[in-house]
């Protein structure tokens, strides 16, 4: 399974999809992306597995500097 986040400029999760499965050749299931949007395929963990994608808008955002998933402050 891969999980990709949509994001905007500020950091704010815009949209989650977990998939099972990915077309070979698409970068990410967005396809075009506003200008200030951006996705990041995050790395699988047991506990992205287990969290549901309503808890993932709620407590976290992305780093915009590192671009990695993390915990709202």
């Amino acid at each position: 399974m891969k999980i990709f986040i949509k994001f905007n400029s500020e950091g704010k999760i815009i949209s989650i999809s977990k998939l099972r499965f990915m077309p070979e050749g698409m970068e990410h299931p967005y396809g075009i992306l506003e200008e200030n949007e951006d996705v990041i395929e995050v790395p699988l963990t047991e506990e992205l597995m287990q969290i549901e994608t309503v808890e993932l808008h709620d407590t976290y955002q992305i780093d915009i500097e590192t671009k990695q998933l993390v915990k709202k402050t």
